[in-house]
């Protein structure tokens, strides 16, 4: 029996929700299975739920009506294909599919496991939260290797990674077709794939020896994987509940969604940022901001601490500034009220660091204070370096705390870095760290490179440094080079 997935597209954008646990309700509050947005969808809309092999659709007396294939019901089975909209037009669109789910089980060398459904048609997998398959592990490039579904046979590439991908004990070249059983190794990390292609909703499938029977996909069945429910991108131990993994893969899925997910076109500028936490989430953060005047804000925190704790006070401090700086952009006035509502919202023993600039693009100028954070790095034409030493206190400390607007001037052919501690931070065996001279010299001849050969290099730098297989800290970066380019007046 296949497994059921709805294509889903609505205010918070397009995704794949596998149902591997029925009932599923929908609707806009936080408890439902699947949480949908958008102004005409009930707080608790529908729900889909198996009864006699069928999978039925029920509208929950909703206030706007659930609509399948444009006909208003109340209940209804569906079929493969069948589009169901929650709302008369300004809802959610929802496209109800049944497809074999091929996953990887992947085994970190911290000794993890985790299993990933390969779902799309082309996903990538790497160490940045961008990829579609994160593997947090630093022997991992952060875009490692692309998988491929074409004509339902998957093929795996290497996306230029470090280290490269082996599959079957031997390191690709090209495009390599995968089958049901393939060891591949990313780094240091063996995964093997697997398809779940009999899962029944609410059943756990027992393990079966691989066997030569073929698939009309052209994929040889294997061991089938548990479900969804069982582990999603962690391990689990025995003593705790699935639901608290369930919830953390969902707030990794929400952390990739709330970082930016495309940079701000300004002439003359390429601006470009990263980031990859230490574990499931991290307490790194970083956005962009469109400005009155043409000018960009710039903010890059660090929450004390990691997980999940640190990436719900991340974000919250990355809303409150989003919000601040539409509304008002002098620092010296922005960063006293952010600072007064983190020290009422977070706990006793947490903080953040942060960098924030306000960009003149026309003539390079650019404002900004420093909370406690690294000290930017600049990086002139010619690879002359200078770190921003200047500093204001952390955020979340003392309501009586001020804050201390600094300048300088970003010239044509050089850059901006700003970065958190663990790049500077992280060691090798021996226990030295790269730190910040290390740091600067890489970025001395690469001002103006593109920011992708930035960031491989990077790794490259630091693996060549002898950085410990596993990442102690999350990993941020944002990047603003000035071109020679002329930007308006």
């Amino acid at each position: 029996m296949p497994t059921p997935l709805l294509a889903v597209s609505d205010v918070l954008g397009e995704r794949v929700v596998v149902l591997d646990r029925l009932p599923c309700t929908i609707g806009r509050r936080a408890t439902n299975t699947l949480r949908l947005g958008g102004p005409e969808v009930s707080g608790e809309h529908a729900e889909i739920v198996l009864e006699d092999g069928t999978y039925l659709l029920r509208d929950k007396r909703s206030r706007f009506g659930t609509f399948v294939n444009g006909d208003a019901v109340t209940a209804c089975g569906l079929e493969p294909g069948d589009r169901i909209r929650l709302g008369c037009g300004g809802g959610a669109d929802i496209v109800f599919q049944t497809t074999a789910v091929a996953r990887l089980q992947i085994h970190l060398s911290s000794g993890e496991t985790l299993h990933a459904p390969l779902i799309g048609r082309r996903i990538t997998i790497g160490r940045s939260l961008a990829s579609d398959v994160v593997i947090p592990d630093a022997s991992v490039s952060r875009h490692h290797a692309v998988i491929v579904r074409e004509n339902g046979k998957y093929i795996i590439e290497d996306s230029s990674s470090l280290h490269g991908v082996v599959v079957n004990g031997k390191r690709i070249q090209g495009a390599v077709p995968l089958s049901v059983g393939s060891v591949l190794q990313f780094g240091t990390c063996r995964a093997i794939l697997f398809l779940d292609d009999a899962v029944r909703p609410g059943t756990r499938p027992s393990p079966t020896a691989p066997g030569d029977d073929e698939l009309s996909t052209g994929i040889r069945v294997g061991n089938v994987l548990p479900s969804l429910t069982e582990t999603v991108g962690f391990a689990r131990p025995a003593a705790l509940p699935t639901e608290i993994y369930r919830q953390l893969d969902a707030a990794r899925s929400i952390q990739k969604l709330l970082l930016p997910q495309t940079s701000p076109p300004v002439v003359g500028y390429r601006i470009f940022g990263d980031s990859q936490p230490c574990y499931a989430v991290g307490g790194d953060f970083y956005d962009f901001l469109e400005l009155d005047n043409g000018r960009v804000g710039l903010v890059l925190g660090d929450v004390s601490g990691k997980g999940l704790g640190a990436a719900l006070l991340a974000h919250f401090t990355q809303a409150i500034f989003r919000t601040a700086l539409r509304y008002e952009s002098r620092l010296d006035r922005v960063l006293p009220r952010v600072n007064e509502d983190i020290c009422d919202r977070s706990l006793v023993h947490q903080f953040v660091t942060l960098c924030v600039c306000v960009l003149d693009p026309a003539s390079g100028d650019l404002q900004y204070v420093n909370a406690g954070h690294c000290p930017p790095l600049i990086v002139r034409q010619g690879g002359a370096t200078q770190f921003l030493t200047a500093s204001s206190p952390v955020l979340g400390v003392s309501r009586a705390f001020g804050y201390d607007v600094q300048c300088c001037h970003l010239e044509p052919d050089s850059a901006l870095v700003l970065y958190s501690d663990g790049f500077t931070e992280c060691t090798n065996r021996d226990a030295d760290e790269f730190g910040a001279d290390r740091f600067a010299r890489f970025f001395a001849s690469r001002a103006t490179a593109p920011p992708e050969r930035i960031l491989r290099e990077l790794e490259a730098h630091l693996a060549q440094f002898g950085m410990a297989n596993h990442q102690i800290d999350d990993m941020t970066l944002l990047l603003v080079q000035r071109t020679n380019l002329q930007v308006p007046a």
